[in-house]
């Protein structure tokens, strides 16, 4: 998966940080920012917040004393959650190191996708394709859980079809309406079972614009389903895996799987090397326990205590507080006034060097400094933390 770095460097020398962990869908909740911003706005926006400082209890203080505030807290509360994880792939690793030393959970705030898609992908299986592939050699594409102008413009950019290939190859599902009555096809689900049986079906149908598709997806050499997993809907996502399930019996049929934002994909791949679990891992005594559905943030926080919030992609997070709290990112965290330790930290692609994992785990991007900061690194951060 790695690739070389150096030629990379290049290539992506013009593109925003942020759009390169993004999936194709623009996330409309409150606290995702799928717009594009130029670098120079960037650095001046983020210049803004330069002279940001360590906070105890929104009272302003040096990073030594906010680190001995911090190992007492992490003292006496010994139980320990680590969240957030919107950072670079390097510091996962310390991350991932520190979580295991202090036998602590650990997950992502994109937890509900990643849980969701990895249930379904166990169960089912499918084969995975990358954006290079989907670029390079699909000629027929069927999006379920979004619609034309769900997706990014960046998506569309780095794929460099022309307006009529776009518009012959890709299908959306959620624009359609395949019974004649409006009352087969009562919900989404329907309509994927609906399209499974509706493919395979020797019967061409008369229809002209169901005719145009079947014809399509017959013709079809390298057919492509990308779903929307960040509607975080386990039944539509466990429909849309059943449905290339089925497919594949007759015709091979690939999916584009997006992690999400936020370098999620980095952190699976960080505990995969780390832990050989893709995510959501509990460190215990006996090693580390996979455990997806437990180590929600809502379930942990009424087991335990103490939060460790790691956050240098984005301010503002759907931040949830637990008696204890310790945030380390983004100068500008939205809430840092209300937690009990702030730590300013060096945001890659910025103010230091990064790598993140493309969205579909493609390949690596090199996230080059701009400008420089008195910033601690995650990494010096963490290892300060840890010492005696």
């Amino acid at each position: 998966m790695i690739q070389d770095l150096h030629m990379l460097k290049e290539k992506n020398s013009k593109n925003c940080i942020y759009s390169s962990m993004l999936s194709p869908f623009i996330k409309m909740d409150q606290g995702y920012s799928f717009e594009y911003t130029e670098k120079k706005k960037r650095i001046s926006s983020f210049e803004l917040f330069s002279n940001s400082t360590p906070l105890i209890k929104g009272k302003k203080s040096s990073y030594s004393e906010a680190i001995k505030e911090a190992k007492k807290i992490i003292k006496f509360e010994k139980s320990i959650h680590i969240d957030g994880l919107s950072t670079d792939l390097q510091s996962m690793y310390k991350i991932i190191d520190f979580a295991e030393r202090y036998k602590s959970s650990i997950d992502h705030m994109c937890a509900d996708e990643l849980n969701i898609f990895f249930s379904v992908f166990q169960k089912h299986g499918g084969s995975l394709v990358s954006f290079n592939e989907l670029k390079n050699r699909a000629d027929f594409i069927i999006v379920i859980g979004a619609k034309r102008e769900n997706f990014s413009s960046y998506f569309f950019r780095d794929l460099k079809w022309n307006k009529q290939k776009i518009k012959r190859t890709f299908f959306y599902l959620d624009d359609q309406k395949f019974d004649q009555n409006s009352s087969f096809c009562s919900n989404k689900i329907d309509e994927v079972n609906y399209l499974k049986l509706f493919f395979l079906e020797k019967n061409i149908p008369k229809n002209s614009k169901l005719k145009d598709l079947k014809e399509k997806f017959i013709n079809a050499k390298f057919p492509v389903v990308i779903a929307n997993i960040k509607n975080k809907d386990y039944a539509l996502t466990y429909s849309i895996f059943d449905f290339v399930r089925f497919i594949n019996k007759k015709k091979r049929m690939k999916i584009f799987n997006i992690f999400g934002s936020h370098n999620s994909g980095g952190f699976v791949n960080a505990c995969v090397t780390k832990t050989g679990f893709p995510n959501a891992i509990n460190f215990t005594d006996t090693g580390p326990i996979y455990e997806p559905n437990l180590i929600s943030i809502e379930k942990q926080k009424n087991t335990k205590n103490l939060q460790i919030y790691i956050s240098n992609f984005e301010p503002d997070p759907n931040f949830i507080f637990f008696k204890k709290n310790i945030f380390i990112g983004h100068p500008s965290f939205a809430q840092k006034n209300k937690v009990d330790v702030f730590f300013p930290t060096k945001t890659p692609g910025l103010d230091t060097n990064g790598l993140i994992v493309r969205a579909d785990s493609g390949g690596l991007f090199k996230l080059e400094k701009s400008f420089n900061s008195n910033y601690l690194s995650n990494i010096d951060l963490i290892e300060n933390i840890q010492k005696n």
